[in-house]
């Protein structure tokens, strides 16, 4: 390694509600707590690959560690911010989060981790469970799977609208649904679009 080994890096995210001030927030506490390169990214969603993210997992080396304030700017999703850990701790990267005072490279942070990987297992576990179990009393009722987007009626009206030339997107829109969503009902329908 380098002679910049155990640098931190500053990783900061807003979601779509936040102020400008949020960001600079997080870049402020991320400089006090010593690090002195930061990558961020705007309003992302769901998405765990972002620009910002991807820049500062292709910047920390071994010995290095990813900085962040909140767990919630990492990722929303228990599943995926455990993954990025993992990844991180494979490449023997630190990870840590200021307002939790979690620290991978300390027996306490991997144990953490640990449990919240656990945890995570758990939660997977019991949807596919309820998900077993609701298929298991739909089926005596013939009741598999969710219910369709369009109801019988509605389905007719996209049939209509698209044999009067209305485009899929329009379609799609005005009855709340994917342009895939309307696509296959005119494709069940006998109709092309």
């Amino acid at each position: 390694m380098g002679s910049d080994a155990g640098r931190l890096v500053g990783y900061a995210r807003v979601s779509a509600s936040a102020t400008p001030a949020s960001l600079d927030s997080q870049h402020r506490e991320l400089s006090e707590a010593g690090c002195t390169t930061v990558f961020t990214d705007q309003p992302t969603g769901k998405l765990m690959d972002r620009p910002g993210m991807t820049q500062a997992l292709e910047h920390v080396h071994e010995g290095d560690t990813l900085v962040v304030v909140e767990l919630s700017r990492l990722g929303r999703y228990t599943a995926g911010v455990l993954e990025l850990i993992d990844a991180l701790d494979q490449r023997r990267v630190g990870f840590r989060v200021l307002n939790l005072g979690l620290d991978t490279t300390t027996p306490t942070g991997r144990l953490i981790v640990s449990v919240l990987s656990a945890i995570s297992q758990l939660e997977i576990d019991l949807t596919r469970e309820r998900v077993m179990s609701g298929l298991d009393k739909g089926r005596p009722r013939g009741r598999v799977g969710r219910p369709p987007a369009l109801n019988e009626l509605r389905r007719a009206h996209v049939v209509n609208l698209a044999g009067a030339g209305m485009p899929v997107s329009e379609i799609a829109t005005l009855m709340n649904v994917t342009d895939s969503t309307i696509r296959r009902v005119l494709r069940v329908a006998g109709v092309t679009d």
